[in-house]
């Protein structure tokens, strides 16, 4: 992606799949827990983001950890930066 002037508008995309939960008093974007979906050493997560799109997000299954629940508001990152790109609005 081209650098771009400090202050231009972008769009950046991000797949699905890099997404995931951010850590406790970690920044994100916003979403909500609408299904949990457990199969075997993973759980499948479906969210809904604010402007009503949604994403499926998976994370390891841990003996004796609490699942998530639905209905629960959760933020979302990608795992780095390298992962997004950014494109002129």
């Amino acid at each position: 992606t081209a650098a771009m002037p400090p202050g231009s508008r972008v769009v950046v995309c991000l797949r699905p799949e890099h997404l995931r939960f951010a850590d406790a008093g970690a920044e994100g974007i916003p979403a909500t827990v609408e299904l949990v979906l457990p199969l075997g050493p993973t759980v499948v997560h479906e969210i809904r983001f604010g402007d009503g799109s949604t994403a499926k997000l998976t994370e390891p299954r841990e003996a004796g950890a609490t699942p998530r629940q639905p209905g629960a508001p959760v933020l979302v990152v990608p795992p780095g930066p390298g992962l997004a790109s950014a494109f002129a609005a």
